[in-house]
Formats: structure tokens, sequence, C-alpha cells
């Protein structure tokens, strides 16, 4: 093998290898959750979160210091998304975890981290990140909106939201969108173009996941987390929010169209 090859090669196993890890550790932690002494439910939820969706994000960040080459990056892809499509047609339960958190995380690695890397200009990432975090608002506060109907059926939620074991039960629950999956690794991939730190991306968005989560439990209603990741990461990430002269006139009417459906659709309602 040249040179050229094992670079690729290894390129590949970073990327990949992450998101193996966080699948094995969602399938040990399924099998010792309900053995665990944990039995206030408050603790078990916030356990819950804190291993789900901080594993996830761990797996996203370390899978971001590797790249997918086309060939590598289409099969995988096709690989999850029909594993997905047997996850909702079989359901076949708790059991299947592992390999619906690997589903996941190869979509939300492979298309967002497409994306990042081919952004023309980290100051795209405001406009991109607004619209996004608008377009899920709107979807979730409609009646007709995809969220708003995956969040109420527990088919849909199996295959489009990443489920964690619940540590004191044997129940689980769904920590992140695919959405906010594919978010999360554009951001990374930005990062990696433009040789921005990860850790930052990855620091603003835990801190945006923990507003997400917090405000959800102190409201007792699902706060989508593409917006305060949106917040975060423009917030705490410089570059991302430098928006080049030549496209702030386009990137304040993006903003103000998406602010201003989401309004539209709460007033609506």
């Amino acid at each position: 093998m040249t040179a050229a090859g094992r670079a690729t090669a290894r390129d590949q196993v970073l990327a990949l290898a992450p998101i193996a890890a966080a699948s094995l550790a969602s399938g040990s932690l399924l099998l010792v959750a309900p053995h665990l002494p944990i039995h206030a439910v408050a603790a078990q939820d916030l356990l819950a979160v804190i291993l789900g969706a901080g594993g996830a994000l761990a797996a996203l960040h370390a899978s971001s210091a590797g790249a997918l080459r086309s060939a590598a990056a289409w099969i995988s892809l096709g690989v999850a998304v029909s594993a997905l499509v047997f996850l909702y047609v079989a359901t076949p339960g708790a059991g299947a975890l592992p390999v619906q958190v690997a589903a996941l995380l190869v979509c939300g690695r492979i298309v967002g981290g497409s994306i990042g890397e081919r952004v023309q200009h980290a100051g795209h990432v405001l406009p991109a990140t607004v619209v996004a975090a608008a377009a899920d608002c709107a979807s979730l506060l409609s009646p007709e909106g995809i969220s708003h109907g995956i969040s109420q059926s527990d088919r849909a939620l199996a295959v489009f939201a990443l489920a964690a074991p619940i540590p004191g039960s044997s129940a689980i629950t769904f920590v992140l969108g695919i959405g906010d999956l594919i978010v999360i690794a554009l951001l990374l991939g930005v990062a990696r173009k433009f040789g921005i730190s990860a850790r930052r991306v990855t620091i603003a968005c835990v801190v945006a996941l923990v507003a997400a989560f917090g405000a959800s439990a102190l409201f007792a209603a699902p706060i989508p987390a593409l917006v305060p990741i949106a917040i975060f990461a423009n917030a705490l990430v410089p570059p991302f929010r430098a928006v080049a002269k030549k496209d702030r006139t386009t990137t304040i009417v993006a903003v103000t169209v998406a602010v201003g459906l989401v309004v539209f659709v709460w007033l609506r309602r």
C-alpha cells in the first residue's frame, strides 16, 4: 500500500472508529443499566442525557479528526440508511439500540461533515444555523410539521432521534434528533476545513445542549436543541459569525425571513 493509501485508510478509521465505540458503549450500558442502583427519576433522566448526548458529541468530535473519502462515505451512508429503514419496518425494540446509535451517528457525520467541508466561508455558518434552527422551531410548533409529527410517534422517534439507556431502568429515552447531529457534524466539518479549533466548537455545543436540556426541564416542554446550538456556536466561535461584507445583505434577509417564519407559525397556533 502506498503512503497516500495508508493515509486515506487511517483517515477513514479515525472517522468511523469513534462511532463504533459509541455504539458499543451504548450496547454495554443497555445491559448494565437495569442493575445500577439509581432510583431517583431526576437522576436517571439526567444521567441518560449526559451519557447519551455526551457520548454522541464525543464521537462526532473524535470522528471529525478523520476524513471519509467518497466511496467509503457513500457505502457507510447506504448501510446506515438501510439499517434505519430496517428499524422502522421491523421495530425490533430496545435491543437494537447499538445499531440505531451507529446508524444515526454515521448519517449525521457523513451528511453534516460533507456539507461543512464544502462551505466556502466560515461566516456562512451564522445564516445556516439560524435558518436551520428556525426551520426546526417552525416544524415543531406547527401540527403539520415534520418535527412535530416525529415527536408524536414512537416509531418515528426510534428512527430519527438518538436513543440512550436510562440508568437504573430497562427503559430508553431520546436525547438528540438527526437534525441536531447533522448540524453538529457540519460545524465540526467547517472547523476542520478552516483550521478552527474543534475543541472550541465542541465546547460551544456542550454549553448549547446544557441550555437546551435545562430549559426543557424547567418548562417541561421540548426545546429544539438547534436554537441554543445556533446561539452558542456563533457566540463562542468568532469565525462563524464573521460574515463577509458581500454576504451581509443576504444574511440579514435570510435571518429576518427565518425569524419571521417562526413568529408567524407561533401566532397561528
